[in-house]
């Protein structure tokens, strides 16, 4: 399935693929957002629902929890399709957020797919 990227469930001692299907994003134009989300967001399955979005889309990345409480998504991909992307996760889990903080830095294309850590 050349174009294509496994999903990788990263453990400390071991790395358990959880979902296929996502293109990896390498665009000249990609751009790389890191976005906070705030609320009862963890043990919801908001990283699993995340991944699972994240196949429908051209984006490379990694989600995963904070000590505070907070989920942190990591992305890279066209800005049009980073948005969507990011919209559609807020949209399915806005029962479990409270607050949404997005920063923008240009895409180190440092992620081959997407991945959910510890």
């Amino acid at each position: 399935m050349e174009g294509f990227a496994r999903i990788l469930f990263v453990h400390p001692a071991r790395v358990v693929p959880i979902c296929q299907g996502t293109q990896v994003a390498r665009q000249v134009d990609s751009v790389r957002k890191e976005v906070f989300f705030a609320g009862r967001v963890q043990g919801v399955g908001f990283r699993y629902t995340t991944c699972r979005i994240a196949e429908r889309f051209d984006v490379s990345g990694t989600v995963r929890n904070l000590a505070d409480g907070r989920v942190l998504l990591v992305v890279e991909g066209r800005g049009g399709e980073v948005d969507r992307f990011i919209d559609s996760i807020t949209n399915r889990m806005r029962e479990f957020i409270t607050s949404v903080e997005k920063t923008e830095q240009p895409a180190t294309h440092q992620f081959q797919g997407f991945s959910v850590r510890g």
